[in-house]
């Protein structure tokens, strides 16, 4: 058994299921080399110390033996007078108990805790206004010293952001919402069509669909173009299918999404090397001399950092992990490949944004 450290009024806690071999020995979780370097972030981020327990094999909360031990710790909460505002979660276990979205419900895709790392969650097992931040264990940036930067300033990074807006507000900043429109009828596609061309930028992103495998040839094509998603803004965006239109209304859609290609800033990420050869590939002419690839921007902007749009999400925006929810869908469920569909030009309009300012700042850069 091990005593938690820290004081329980913070308003940051970190949670991990169970303490380690080391940690055992001293008595208190995340201690010795891993105990200090989490400090020695913390102290760099100017956040408070946080309060350190864990679900299993703690003093002070009182086990029933005949259920899990995550009962008996979500029982010991309610009895406290002060709860935390943000939560470090910082094993995929205690991730996987409190956020049960983190679990790996569709297999082959292994959801791992890097992927969620720095994710705003909310647990449906806490009924106070929170937010859960999976994290990962420092111990990870002892294997990979180059991550620790990417630790500190992004995974908690938007923990210090939250924590800072709490202080100043005394309440947590709600997440984003969306206006998301998928499966929308042909006069409401017309229609947004023709609103995006009145956007200063437009976000636009394809999906493509192929065969399976068994049925591909060597040299098969690598895939069609299946559904198309726009964001005039960063909150709302429309997704819909590309083809199961009857042949009058499919050819306006195309017609209509040309002239607004031809004519619209556009944003996209990795546009050049994907999008663009698939719409030229189907006789759209998209305008690549008005187009900003938030991928390279970010290239120029951060060449040390991975530049994919998971990774940019993370560091731009409050938006949680999505990214297996294009990997896992099938025809039966078309509304959740658009959605993510949709998600994607959202977060990338969002990103367009941030990197803007970051270019006003490093004007030599542009």
């Amino acid at each position: 058994m091990i005593i938690p450290r820290g004081d329980i009024r913070s308003p940051i806690w970190i949670i991990m299921q169970a303490p380690s071999e080391a940690d055992l020995g001293a008595g208190t979780p995340i201690s010795g080399t891993e105990g200090f370097h989490l400090d020695k972030l913390f102290n760099e981020l100017g956040l408070p110390a946080p309060y350190i327990t864990t679900i299993e094999q703690n003093s002070v909360i009182p086990y029933d033996t005949t259920r899990e031990p995550v009962y008996s710790f979500l029982h010991w909460l309610t009895t406290l007078d002060v709860l935390p505002a943000i939560i470090g979660l910082y094993d995929k276990p205690a991730c996987e108990l409190l956020t049960p979205e983190t679990r790996n419900y569709k297999k082959p895709y292994d959801t791992k805790l890097d992927k969620w790392a720095g994710s705003l969650l909310v647990s449906p097992l806490l009924n106070w206004q929170h937010y859960c931040i999976p994290l990962w264990p420092v111990s990870q940036f002892f294997i990979d010293w180059s991550y620790r930067d990417i630790y500190k300033y992004i995974d908690l990074g938007h923990l210090k952001d939250e924590y800072d807006d709490f202080k100043s507000n005394g309440v947590l900043t709600l997440l984003p919402t969306y206006r998301i429109v998928t499966q929308p009828t042909f006069s409401q596609v017309v229609d947004f069509i023709s609103h995006c061309r009145d956007a200063n930028y437009v976000a636009r992103d394809i999906e493509t669909i192929r065969l399976p495998k068994s049925k591909r040839s060597e040299t098969g094509v690598s895939g069609h173009m299946y559904t198309v998603a726009l964001a005039p803004s960063s909150r709302e965006a429309m997704s819909f299918q590309l083809w199961n239109w009857p042949r009058e209304q499919r050819t306006r859609i195309w017609l209509a999404l040309n002239e607004l290609y031809k004519n619209c800033n556009t944003i996209g990420q990795n546009f050049f090397q994907f999008d663009a050869h698939y719409e030229e590939a189907y006789g759209l002419e998209p305008n690549l001399t008005t187009l900003h690839d938030t991928r390279l921007r970010h290239q120029l902007l951060w060449p040390e950092l991975p530049h994919s749009l998971q990774f940019q999400t993370k560091q731009y925006t409050r938006q949680k992990y999505y990214k297996d929810e294009g990997k896992q869908w099938n025809p039966k469920y078309l509304g959740q490949l658009l959605n993510y569909n949709a998600l994607d030009t959202l977060v990338d309009y969002e990103i367009f944004e941030k990197q803007e300012e970051e270019f006003c700042e490093r004007p030599h850069l542009k």
